[in-house]
């Protein structure tokens, strides 16, 4: 088992795409995997998809919400992994810390600016996502804040609340611009 309301059956696809459906008020693309609308007041897309991963399939929930404008990120979150151990001590990379021990250990965070995904990524955030297991957070080309989660969601019970954090998180993007940079905050 993959967490509360994920698997990897293909039979509620179609069921799953009309509860998304309806939680973001909008519509379903079947032949797409997706459907689409908006949470909270952002439009968001949630998709059922294949990646492939050496010669095995996986199933992969993605969520992906539009970012406001004049509001700069570059973010890429994802679990570590066994191999990144080295690359973390020999200090490879700049990797962005929160400051809460479990959540460091657990995500691997790039991103700019860091004060911005440091923000961002508040308690409610990382309890979610430690929760979740295997999440990722990127920024796609568009300006696009994409959630990827491990497993199809096919339950009520485990959409709306991952709907819910991807639009949280893509609204919270002005208020944690203002509050890293109070001075000149997000651009017009």
């Amino acid at each position: 088992s993959f967490g509360p309301g994920v698997t990897i059956d293909v039979v509620g696809r179609d069921e799953a795409l009309e509860v998304a459906a309806e939680l973001l008020s909008g519509d379903v693309a079947p032949a797409a995997g997706e459907a689409f609308g908006t949470v909270g007041g952002v439009r968001t897309t949630f998709r059922l998809t294949t990646r492939w991963d050496g010669s095995s399939q996986e199933s992969w929930t993605e969520i992906d919400c539009a970012l406001p404008p004049g509001c700069p990120l570059l973010l890429q979150l994802r679990p570590r992994e066994w191999r990144d151990t080295e690359r973390v001590l020999l200090g490879d990379r700049n990797y962005i810390k929160v400051g809460h021990d479990a959540f460091d250990d657990a995500f691997l965070i790039e991103g700019a600016p860091a004060d911005v995904v440091r923000g961002l990524l508040d308690r409610d955030a990382r309890t979610w996502l430690l929760a979740a297991r295997h999440a990722e957070l990127t920024t796609e080309t568009g300006r696009i804040l994409r959630m990827a989660l491990y497993g199809w969601l096919e339950e009520a019970k485990s959409i709306e609340p991952a709907l819910k954090l991807a639009g949280r998180l893509a609204r919270h993007l002005r208020e944690a611009t203002r509050q890293a940079d109070p001075v000149s905050g997000p651009s017009q």
